[in-house]
């Protein structure tokens, strides 16, 4: 879609010339984003693009959101984007908000995830959408993060997810002061003891032109490996090869250990905006001793800050290297949005959909707790979650 020709449905109740200069206004400013807009715009307008995606909307959505789960890229491959439509907020001629949904019969669900929004944004997006969409009855966000409280419409809100996420420092030597004296003993140890073992050893940054399939691919089969020697199946089946391989390929930031220049381990984070994901961390199972996880993990988070990161996601999974790390995590919830009470009757299907994700989201926390506390139940959740 042309900027020029950008067919803004601005919200009922605004008036006509106020459309007419922002539709002007809009057309030339899109793709910079970067004048400003005229005094009648100082308060926030919004608009949408009834089953489109515009041209500007992959810069501007990693702008805002800096989020790997909020972006094109993603959701391309998710092939989430064929039927979505795009909610935009433009304040003093700058977009502020922009949100792609999807609907489906009386139900929009919101396919930005991993994001924080606010009270405010959420009301002003629901009413919007409830006013100029008439069908619509339910709205859905999933894995938002979120500070809402009571509004002018029924809500569900419900615990589903975390993200593992470190808020970097300005530089290494704070963050090696900020770790436990235990960590970085261990950090010195490993590394010691790995180079005096393997002479050969060393850490390298890849990135951008420099990544090789074949790479990507040996890190895959680690996991398969050390996944098949916890008799679990990896999560990596051939769609997860591609999706990994496309998004490492586009701004992937690899962390690689060799040993007699052959990868022994390594981490691939996923670059966005000052943000990093964690997409795979994996060894080589013969190294296990080494700890190599904690030291690739380390020079990453290391190379993040050199890069003037701002955070680094290690995302789900509360597990213990991450906090050794200083990874803290940031609860992300569910959140079902109704009309009216009796919507929310009408949507029964929708609230058990969210229950459903609360209940498993409960288990696993549990099954967590009794694998870290030895728990007499452990196995049976094991058992339960399989």
């Amino acid at each position: 879609m042309l900027y020029n020709n950008c067919d803004l449905r601005i919200a009922q109740g605004e008036e006509t010339n106020m459309e007419t200069a922002l539709s002007s206004q809009i057309s030339e400013n899109i793709p910079g984003i970067d004048s400003t807009m005229p005094d009648t715009s100082r308060s926030p307008v919004s608009f949408h693009y009834q089953g489109e995606v515009p041209e500007f909307v992959g810069a501007e959505i990693e702008r805002l959101y800096g989020n790997l789960y909020a972006s094109l890229p993603h959701l391309t491959f998710e092939e989430r984007l064929g039927k979505a439509s795009t909610y935009v907020v433009c304040e003093q001629g700058k977009l502020t908000v922009v949100l792609l949904y999807e609907v489906s019969g009386n139900k929009v669900t919101v396919l930005n995830e991993v994001i924080d929004i606010g009270r405010t944004e959420i009301v002003r997006f629901t009413s919007y959408l409830f006013r100029e969409l008439e069908h619509v009855s339910v709205i859905f966000f999933r894995a938002i993060h979120t500070d809402i409280r009571p509004i002018p419409f029924k809500i569900q809100r419900l615990n589903y997810l975390e993200d593992m996420m470190i808020r970097l420092p300005d530089g290494e030597d704070e963050y090696a002061a900020m770790l436990s004296p235990k960590t970085r003993s261990n950090v010195r140890r490993k590394m010691k003891s790995i180079k005096s073992d393997y002479p050969s050893f060393e850490i390298r940054i890849v990135e951008k032109d420099d990544i090789q399939e074949a790479q990507i691919r040996e890190l895959i089969a680690f996991n398969h490996a050390r996944m098949s020697g916890k008799k679990k199946i990896s999560t990596f089946a051939e769609t997860e090869r591609q999706r990994l391989i496309q998004l490492t390929k586009r701004s992937g930031v690899m962390t690689l250990a060799f040993i007699d220049g052959r990868i022994c381990g390594g981490i691939i984070n996923y670059r966005i905006g000052k943000n990093y994901f964690c997409l795979m961390v994996t060894h080589d199972p013969k190294y296990n001793e080494y700890s190599l996880g904690l030291l690739c993990n380390y020079r990453a988070i290391c190379e993040a800050i050199a890069h003037h990161a701002l955070e680094l996601h290690f995302l789900w999974g509360r597990y213990h290297y991450k906090y050794a790390l200083l990874a803290l995590p940031k609860e992300l919830d569910v959140v079902a949005i109704y009309r009216s009470r009796y919507h929310f009757l009408l949507n029964a299907g929708t609230a058990v959909k969210a229950y459903g994700m609360w209940f498993r989201r409960k288990l696993s926390l549990w099954k967590h707790q009794q694998k870290q506390n030895k728990g007499v139940f452990y196995r049976v959740a094991k058992l339960a979650l399989k």
